[in-house]
């Protein structure tokens, strides 16, 4: 987190968030209350939709964060189907309660995870804006999420996170008899899921390009992840896409 990095004004757009540790202790009470059955009402937005129609390029870089809860097969086969469905829920909810602390956007959901973006223009404080968000959803997750899930009986969950950096496209996708919605489309996101799927439980990794644009104190805390044989992701000289894993210990 920021306030762990000698302090340095790291960010031209800081984060609405001054403190992690006192922002996860400010939610448990908010959880508890969730898991023993007050969850607000449904209302119905959309914020990222409403943010991507109001831009005016089609084309702008983006530093994506895929988020999943690891060994979630295991999860939907051993709990009760409205157990399994009410901690998923609860566990998204807070999750996305995060990212606009950090300027991104949620830009949809996949069962058991989810996928946001942070936007240009300020591309550089991005990167460091979506280390600072990825390492504020770990610790809310082990620390004020799972306390609570072990507190009523259940297994603590784990979660990993990948993120990429690079251009893509907004896109008006679906039909307007069905459903149709703004989306993000490029490599950089398919990209930031594989990536995701190399992390260790517990972990965020990022790809080369993230790392690059990183301010120096978040560098210092990566270091390269050893790459699977069939790793086939390369740049454009040809050489292959590094990943780097975040130190969170």
């Amino acid at each position: 987190m920021a306030e762990q990095l000698n302090g340095l004004p790291l960010y031209f757009q800081p984060q609405k968030i001054k403190n992690a540790g006192e922002y996860v202790a400010q939610r448990i009470t908010k959880i508890r209350e969730k898991f023993s059955g007050n969850f607000p009402p449904p209302k119905f937005e959309d914020k990222s939709d409403d943010f991507l129609k109001s831009l005016a390029e089609d084309e702008l870089n983006f530093v994506i964060l895929s988020f999943d809860i690891a060994n979630s097969t295991k999860l939907i086969t051993t709990l009760n189907p409205e157990v399994y469905n009410r901690l998923i829920s609860i566990v998204l909810y807070e999750l996305s309660k995060v990212i606009p602390l950090f300027h991104g956007h949620v830009l949809k959901y996949t069962g058991d995870g989810l996928i946001a973006y942070f936007p240009a223009p300020s591309f550089i404080t991005k990167n460091d804006l979506a280390i600072d968000c990825a390492l504020t959803m770990i610790k809310l997750v082990f620390e004020g999420l799972n306390p609570v899930i072990k507190e009523i009986g259940y297994d603590a969950i784990n979660i990993r996170i990948g993120l990429d950096s690079g251009a893509a496209f907004v896109t008006t996708i679906g039909s307007p008899d069905t459903k149709q919605h703004k989306d993000i489309i490029g490599a950089v996101v398919s990209l930031a899921t594989k990536i995701q799927s190399l992390a260790p439980n517990g972990t965020i990794c990022l790809g080369e390009t993230t790392y690059k644009n990183l301010h120096t104190d978040w560098r210092i805390i990566c270091e390269e992840l050893r790459l699977p044989k069939d790793w086939r992701y390369k740049k454009a000289e040809n050489s292959i896409y590094k990943v780097f894993i975040v130190k969170t210990g």
